[in-house]
This record gives C-alpha cells, structure tokens and sequence, in this order.
C-alpha cells in the first residue's frame, strides 16, 4: 500500500465493512476497534494522558492517521464518543500476523475507529468515515510507522 489511501483490493462487496489488522512490525501491538453511531467530524474526541489530563480533538471525514511517537508515550487511552460509540472488538497481533473481522453492525455514515497501542502507550488512532457505504479499512503497523487505507463505494 505504501500511502494512506485506497484499499488496493476489487471488491463488490454490498455486506458488512472488513476490517483488516495487520502486524508487520517487530513487536506486539494491541488493536482496539470502535464503532461511532454517525460521522465523527462534528464529536469531540478525548485522549486521556498518564498525569490524569485529557486533550479533546477532532476528525474529519474520509481517513485521519495520527501516529504518536515517542514524545507522546505519556498518552494511556483514547475515548471515542460517550454514548455514541461502542467496542466491536480487541485483537492482539505478535508480529507477523494479521486478522480479518466484520463489522456486521453498521449503518452507512457510521465511523470506524482503530486505536493500536504497544505495551507502554497508544501508537496510532486511525479513523474512517464514508459519505458513501464503507467497504473495508487496512491498519498495517510497520517497523517505522504506521499504514491506513480503507474503500468506499
């Protein structure tokens, strides 16, 4: 995949949206994946620090990648919205391995949300909204970063 962007795969899928998780990194990475009823761009979104602080922030429609490096690790949690969200599931990945969940669940213009965190902190929140039915969303955690991409039709 190489960018965020377009899933590479053709599919006509009409059924649930795929969520593809994959570990290529070199150690193991925890994947939370969330569902918010709706788009996210008008929610507030709160990032819970170690000291007990909370910073709100927002996302917009399509893909949003935030990868938080070192200087972040103090970041113990993200919340999607209160009340609107809800778990679709938490897979553990040791590195080389993958998994692929359904979201049969969804309703168009709802949101997915990844948030995938190592031992010590979160590393990246990756958030997906369509205007159109979503298909699939790739999160790829690599040796040096982060890739996302995901396929509306």
């Amino acid at each position: 995949m190489g960018q965020e962007g377009e899933v590479t795969e053709d599919s006509d899928q009409v059924g649930p949206p795929s969520i593809y998780l994959n570990n290529s990194g070199d150690v193991s990475y925890d994947y939370d994946v969330y569902v918010v009823d709706g788009p996210l761009a008008e929610r507030e979104i709160v990032v819970e620090r170690g000291n007990g602080l909370e910073n709100y922030g927002r996302f917009n429609q399509g893909i949003t990648l935030l990868e938080l490096s070192e200087s972040s690790r103090n970041i113990n949690s993200f919340k999607p919205p209160a009340n609107q969200s809800r778990l679709h599931g938490e897979y553990s990945l040791p590195p080389s391995n993958t998994t692929l969940t359904n979201i049969t669940d969804f309703g168009d213009g709802d949101t997915v949300i990844v948030v995938v965190s190592n031992e010590y902190r979160v590393v990246a929140v990756v958030a997906v909204e369509c205007s159109e039915t979503l298909v699939g969303v790739d999160v790829i955690m690599l040796e040096n970063g982060t890739d996302a991409g995901y396929d509306c039709r």
